[in-house]
């Protein structure tokens, strides 16, 4: 009897103790691992990268080629002239020249980028058709954000080494750091002038036009005409009889002068 008392005492201490077991290979969890972690941080990069790329504006750079035939070359001058005033633009090159059969008109015209496509559509309603067109555009983000970059970096250098002249101890540390702040300012100017040109060259596109009219041309000497030579010829016999009957009292009187004057000559040597 007292055996079957600890029976139900001994089952207990059984599950209490399997119970321990569980709980101390369970370890505390609060929502928590490395996995998830993990993900979290790569999605927090990948938002910041997004937001970084859509933050900067892209840079485009447009340049274009067309060239066609027209009728009336001066027309024609004026209706391009016109027609790049009425989208905002100007003409940073225009030239005229005759060769190769053809009176040839070159202009490089300067478009607003927004205005481009309009530029190009109504050119192509007063252009019947093209000799050939071709229009290129250039991805350069990169190389701009590069630019401002160094931009930054080169005048955070230049006050820099202004703060060192100031704090100066000798001559000879402060003619090193002007040197070095000269060779400074000399990059600076050229990556300024690298990003006004890339400004400039994303704000305006390019578009260099060809327009020309086929002239007429003489006929070499191997293309002969004889009809033309037959007529050319006719004219001038015809001009020299008109010459000679213009002149013929002229001829008639030097005629008769050397007539007499030889015939006197002729009886003087007989008399003798």
């Amino acid at each position: 009897m007292r055996y079957l008392t600890l029976i139900p005492l001994f089952l207990l201490g059984i599950i209490l103790a399997s119970c321990e077991g569980q709980h101390a290979n369970e370890s505390p969890s609060f929502g928590y691992s490395m996995e998830s972690d993990k993900h979290y941080y790569n999605e927090v990069e990948t938002q910041n990268g997004d937001k970084s790329q859509a933050g900067i504006e892209r840079k485009l750079k447009k340049t274009g080629n067309v060239s066609f035939e027209c009728v009336a070359f001066r027309d024609t001058r004026n209706q391009l002239r016109d027609l790049v005033a009425a989208h905002d633009g100007y003409f940073s090159n225009d030239k005229e020249s005759q060769g190769n059969r053809r009176m040839n008109g070159n202009m490089q015209a300067k478009i607003p980028v927004q205005n481009f496509d309009r530029f190009m559509a109504d050119l192509e309603a007063i252009v019947p058709k093209f000799e050939s067109k071709d229009v290129a555009i250039d991805d350069v983000t990169a190389e701009f954000v590069d630019v401002e970059g160094q931009i930054r970096s080169k005048r955070a250098l230049e006050a820099r080494f202004l703060e060192i002249i100031k704090s100066a101890e000798n001559v000879e540390e402060l003619l090193n750091v002007e040197r070095q702040l000269e060779q400074v300012r000399a990059e600076l100017e050229l990556y300024e002038g690298r990003r006004k040109l890339m400004l400039h060259e994303t704000t305006y596109a390019t578009l260099n036009i060809h327009y020309f009219v086929p002239i007429a041309y003489e006929k070499t000497e191997r293309q002969a005409d004889f009809g033309g030579a037959f007529v050319t010829g006719w004219k001038g016999l015809v001009f020299g009889l008109e010459v000679l009957l213009t002149i013929w009292p002229v001829l008639l009187g030097g005629f008769l002068l050397v007539f007499f004057l030889r015939r006197k000559l002729i009886l003087k040597r007989v008399k003798k």
